[in-house]
């Protein structure tokens, strides 16, 4: 007998069986009209935070996720409980679980795990509780995860494995992380420069709104921020620059997301009467950047 794959089949089934209890869990906290007590959510945290990258969009997307953003919006999780959850996403096995792998679907648990930094950032705005080092400890990894992700895929047809959108999901981290007063001029400026590079060294156009989604980072990092003009103008001179080195050979991806990119931006940032210079600025940045 192939004991071995009488094992596999039977771990199939415990995580079938696991993946089923947590999905009726969710469910029935989601339709019930009464909160759920503490203690019953800590004990799904776990669960949750394994299969936040499950390959079924809709456990992943819908209930995981969606169950994560309800129940932070509502207050519902206690202060070590969102430390538990921000812990889970800084650890190997959450932001930076398998980086630099392509084409696979480890990418679901990066991604899925950067989308609760958003999650968890707000809840801070609404009543502070992080330490200083804990912000900056999310702001170093998402600039990493920026700078280190190789799966750039965001729709992702195969097998109902729906959206992976890792690039969509870290610019939705850099705009809350902009929105803190704990990001001086300094990490403002990483920031951008963590975007020029993303979208230059991406070796495929962004065709799933990546662009939008980093402009609107881009938007709030330079809206809330007092940059000087000096640094901006030399932040958008860069952008003519070829990629980094361990790029594939230059074929002008990067060049029209950043023009794509440069473009949206210029869209943004016309309503801000006082940004009119700036918008001068990044609508020539963009025209010099025409294929």
């Amino acid at each position: 007998m192939n004991t071995s794959y009488v094992r596999s089949a039977a771990d199939e089934g415990n995580e079938q069986q696991a993946r089923h209890e947590l999905l009726k869990a969710l469910q029935g906290i989601r339709f019930s009209s009464i909160p759920p007590e503490s203690p019953t959510l800590a004990a799904l945290i776990p669960s949750m935070l394994r299969y936040i990258g499950d390959v079924d969009s809709a456990l992943r997307d819908e209930w995981i996720y969606g169950s994560f953003s309800q129940w932070i919006q509502a207050g519902w999780l206690e202060e070590d409980q969102l430390r538990q959850v921000m812990d889970a996403v800084l650890k190997g096995d959450g932001l930076f679980f398998r980086i630099g792998e392509q084409e696979t679907d480890s990418v679901f648990t990066r991604s899925f795990s950067m989308l609760l930094i958003p999650l968890i950032l707000s809840s801070d705005r609404r009543s502070p509780w992080l330490h200083e080092q804990e912000w900056r400890a999310l702001f170093h990894a998402v600039l990493r995860v920026l700078d280190e992700e190789r799966d750039l895929r965001g729709y992702v047809p195969e097998e109902g494995r729906g959206w992976a959108h890792a690039v969509a999901h870290t610019a939705d981290a850099l705009e809350d992380l902009a929105q803190s007063p704990l990001a001086g001029s300094v990490e403002r400026l990483h920031m951008l420069e963590g975007i020029r590079r993303r979208l230059l060294g991406a070796e495929h156009v962004f065709v799933h709104d990546e662009d939008d989604r980093l402009a609107a980072a881009a938007e709030t990092i330079l809206t809330l921020g007092q940059l000087e003009q000096e640094p901006i103008e030399a932040w958008l001179e860069r952008f003519g620059e070829e990629p980094a080195p361990e790029a594939k050979p230059f074929a002008g991806e990067g060049r029209i997301n950043a023009r794509l990119f440069l473009q949206r931006l210029e869209i943004r940032l016309s309503v801000y009467p006082q940004q009119a210079s700036m918008v001068q600025q990044i609508h020539a940045c963009a025209a010099q950047l025409l294929m």
